[in-house]
């Protein structure tokens, strides 16, 4: 039978309170402060791909000790959430988000966990998470070909290729029915140090499949409305081409909660020219330069 879910330890500190404490001091690098918190034949359990160097089982403070330390030479931050705990007496369920970035790949890895801290006696005495584990090993492959943001991702009954790169508010940009996501290359290299970009293939082109019965604008915003939500993209800057308007309209008229600017760039204008290269002096800049005044 399970624990009461108010049920603390025998020294009144629950779970809930020592997970909490934990992953207050992990965020804020208190080595000292976690491992404090964990008993003497801890056991931290991580499943996945060996070449992850996270990954693996390990028993006592001084291993798990190396493994904190360790974190930060394998992972770049660059978001992370947590849902509220669910607190079972012994036992804490820690349900949460996470991106970060690969230091040895450069490609930025993703997804939703489930973290489960046990405790005895005050102290956390075993420590699983439940991860995409295959996600993180295809980050960690030094062999993966396409570039390090690339991704792929089913929405209904299309496969979306897209790139993801940066950090920041989310500008999303839409290739145009004859050209792939590669046009906003130069924009991209401009914007991810300030905005997280996320470069997609419009049906049948580049990495994007083209369904048998064709597809629709209403049809690609709604997929891309549900992968907004989904993906956590909230407000995001819709930039696309001017003659292939419909995806964007459609997206912001039909779900205009999730799109926090419409950006419809004419064709042939600098502003999409894909072969500039120095994107301080060119067609990105001016992008870059709207997103920042909001116009």
């Amino acid at each position: 039978m399970s624990e009461p879910m108010s049920q603390g330890t025998s020294n009144g500190v629950g779970a809930a309170a020592a997970a909490r404490a934990f992953l207050d001091a992990f965020a804020g690098k208190d080595t000292d402060a976690a491992l404090a918190l964990l008993t003497d034949d801890v056991v931290w359990h991580v499943d996945g791909a060996p070449e992850v160097p996270t990954v693996g089982l390990l028993q006592g403070r001084a291993r798990v000790k190396e493994w904190i330390e360790g974190f930060p030479d394998a992972f770049e931050p660059r978001g992370f959430r947590l849902s509220p705990i669910i607190d079972g007496g012994t036992e804490a369920i820690v349900p949460g988000w996470f991106r970060y970035l690969v230091r040895t790949t450069q490609r930025t890895v993703e997804g939703d966990f489930t973290m489960r801290f046990t405790v005895r006696d005050g102290l956390i005495s075993h420590y699983q998470i439940y991860e995409d584990s295959l996600a993180l090993a295809l980050a960690f492959a030094a062999d993966l070909t396409g570039p390090p943001g690339s991704q792929r991702l089913r929405v209904n009954d299309i496969v979306y290729g897209y790139d993801d790169v940066g950090c920041g508010p989310v500008v999303l940009f839409l290739s145009g029915r004859d050209t792939d996501r590669s046009v906003f290359a130069a924009h991209v290299l401009a914007l991810q140090d300030r905005y997280r970009c996320v470069s997609l293939d419009l049906p049948g082109r580049g990495a994007t499949t083209l369904p048998p019965e064709g597809w629709t604008p209403r049809g690609v915003a709604d997929d891309l409305a549900l992968m907004i939500r989904e993906k956590g993209w909230l407000s995001a800057t819709i930039v696309g081409h001017a003659h292939d308007a419909p995806v964007g309209t459609e997206l912001a008229t039909r779900h205009p909660g999730l799109v926090g600017q419409l950006a419809l760039l004419p064709a042939g204008d600098a502003v999409t020219d894909a072969s500039v290269t120095d994107a301080s002096d060119g067609p990105a800049e001016l992008l870059a330069d709207l997103l920042r005044t909001g116009g």
